[in-house]
C-alpha cells in the first residue's frame, strides 16, 4: 500500500491493521482456524478516546515542527516521469536523537 498511496495511506492503513489484529486477538482470545470463530472487540472496550487522538495528533504535530525546525541536508530524488526531480530534506536521524533526548529527561 505504502509505494501506492504514499504516506497518507500508510497513516490511514495501519490503524485499520492495529484495528484488525485487536480484532482477531484480544483478551477474550485469538483467532481458531479449526472452527474460524473471531472473539470480536469486547463489549466494554473504547476504541476511540480524546487523550489517545490528541496525543497522536500532538505526536505527528511536534513531528511536523521539528522537520520542518531541524537542519537537514537537501538531495534530488529519482527522474519522475515529467523529468523532474522533487528535493528531500534528510533529517531524520537528527530528528529522532532529538525526540529520543526529549523522551528521556522527561
Amino acid at each position: 500500500m505504502g509505494p501506492f498511496l504514499g504516506p497518507i495511506g500508510v497513516m490511514a492503513a495501519l490503524p485499520l491493521v492495529c484495528y484488525g489484529l485487536v480484532y482477531v486477538c484480544n483478551a477474550q482470545g485469538c483467532l481458531e482456524i479449526s472452527n474460524m470463530s473471531i472473539p470480536g472487540f469486547a463489549a466494554q472496550s473504547q476504541l476511540i478516546s480524546r487523550e489517545a487522538f490528541l496525543a497522536i495528533f500532538g505526536w505527528m504535530a511536534f513531528q511536523i515542527i521539528l522537520h520542518l525546525a531541524l537542519p537537514g541536508q537537501l538531495v534530488k530524488g529519482t527522474i519522475l516521469p515529467t523529468k523532474e526531480k522533487l528535493t528531500y530534506k534528510l533529517n531524520g536521524g537528527l530528528l529522532w536523537t532529538h525526540w529520543l533526548a526529549i523522551i528521556f529527561s522527561l
